[in-house]
């Protein structure tokens, strides 16, 4: 059915590209398809898969031109998802992402006088947007639970809209007379739209696509994840923008590490990674040469684009203004910074002071109490991967997208385990572990008491 739905894609990526209005049908009935599951109360499942296809839709409207709002994704997701929470919750409603954002709200009166208001509103919904989506994905999936298929129609439904964007940018490549690749991104490889934009959606596809590789079910699934997700990986890599690729790279390797600990799963994460490095080795010198021996260059280089002086600019800012910052939209950080904020970690601090440092500090209590609890080996693997995506594309890019506030709040949802991983788990646990020269028996599942140990 996903292959399906992959497939049914193709020629709406080229109708969309080709009539922005037919774009904004598309944004149109996804949003409202959203809003009716809410409405309905359809349930967690179907929430977040419509919530997780808005996410990944965000880029391929933006590459349309679509007639709808810029940050329309993120504020769709964020109303819907505050709503079911709140439908779901009422007053027991998880409150330190509410907190989380009021310490953002001071920054709002201490923004300088100096711009205008259509600036300043744009300022603010490009500043306050992203943390605002963050605050309602972690208030609806803190006490949301999936089952392990709802959780793979749900990477699915991240894959799917990035094979969209990729073959946008298939086709402006076969459609260009000439393709120049230099040192920086390349911006018709990326389909005619931003590098960074589309480099990031690709990568999270590439992740979904990888992480489906690794599910427990279904040999023809896993064989067809890893095509996608090579395909996808190649295609981020050929934007030149290293961000998209570095973030799916380290995510991988990190639900890779945490299905490792099971020894029921390491060898299906061994011919995995096997499987995928390998034909990843045959592709490599093959775009390389494609690229005029650019494209290993680009990426093992590890100079930054000026993300070091803005980030050097927002500390300084930080230290002269600690307590409340400058203010979102403020002049005197468009003055220091030529381009727009890339780390979004020394943007708090700069624009918000010591509340946007507290900020961030309750992000990382968030992620360890959400991410780091027990649940099954496949469940915990991915929800570690989407926290480790989310941090570092925080890292490149900011929040100018809908999907790391997304991937950070699905990291703190409750994982079900799957009836094929539960009797490995029991077996694991009830394996003997040699502790100080005694053999020592682990608790059960089903008592919780300690076994006395074997007689000599």
């Amino acid at each position: 059915m996903a292959i399906a739905i992959a497939a049914a894609h193709l020629p709406v990526a080229f109708l969309v590209r080709q009539y922005p209005a037919a774009a904004g049908l598309h944004a149109l009935l996804t949003v409202s398809l959203l809003f009716a599951a809410v409405a309905l109360r359809r349930g967690a499942a179907t929430v977040a898969c419509l919530a997780a296809y808005t996410v990944g839709s965000e880029v391929l409207w933006r590459m349309a031109a679509a007639p709808a709002p810029w940050e329309l994704a993120k504020y769709a997701v964020a109303v819907t998802l505050v709503w079911a929470a709140v439908m779901r919750d009422g007053r027991g409603t998880y409150r330190a992402p509410l907190f989380y954002m009021l310490l953002l709200l001071p920054a709002l009166w201490v923004t300088d006088g100096r711009t205008g208001w259509l600036e300043f509103r744009n300022a603010v919904s490009g500043s306050l947007s992203g943390p605002m989506c963050l605050a309602a994905c972690c208030l609806y999936f803190r006490r949301a639970s999936l089952d392990p298929m709802a959780l793979r129609r749900l990477l699915a439904c991240l894959c799917v809209p990035a094979c969209a964007v990729a073959l946008l940018c298939v086709a402006g490549l076969l459609g260009a007379e000439h393709v120049k690749f230099g040192r920086s991104s390349s911006l018709v490889a990326s389909g005619g739209y931003g590098p960074n934009q589309v480099s990031a959606v690709l990568g999270l596809g590439a992740l979904a696509a990888f992480l489906l590789m690794l599910n427990p079910h279904g040999a023809r699934l896993r064989v067809a994840a890893l095509s996608v997700s090579l395909w996808l990986t190649g295609q981020c890599a050929l934007t030149f923008s290293r961000g998209g690729v570095y973030s799916s790279v380290i995510a991988g390797g990190v639900a890779c590490m945490a299905l490792a600990r099971w020894r029921t799963e390491r060898r299906r994460v061994a011919v995995g990674i096997t499987a995928f490095v390998a034909v990843a080795l045959l592709m490599v010198p093959v775009m390389n040469r494609a690229t005029n021996g650019r494209l290993v260059g680009r990426f093992m280089s590890f100079r930054p684009t000026g993300r070091d002086q803005i980030a050097a600019g927002d500390m300084r800012l930080f230290l002269h203004y600690p307590v409340l910052g400058v203010g979102v939209g403020s002049e005197r950080r468009r003055q220091m910074h030529a381009g727009s904020p890339q780390m979004e970690y020394t943007r708090m601090l700069a624009e918000h002071g010591l509340l946007g440092g507290l900020a961030v500090l309750v992000l990382a209590v968030m992620a360890w109490r959400g991410s780091f609890n027990s649940g099954p080996p496949y469940g915990s693997a991915v929800k570690l991967a989407c926290l480790a995506w989310s941090l570092t594309y925080m890292l490149w890019y900011a929040m100018r997208l809908a999907a790391p506030a997304f991937m950070f709040g699905l990291a703190l949802c409750r994982m079900q385990f799957d009836e094929a991983e539960a009797p490995a788990v029991e077996r694991e646990a009830e394996t003997p572990v040699l502790t100080a020269g005694r053999h020592r028996h682990s608790r059960q599942r089903s008592g919780g008491r300690q076994a006395p140990p074997p007689p000599r």
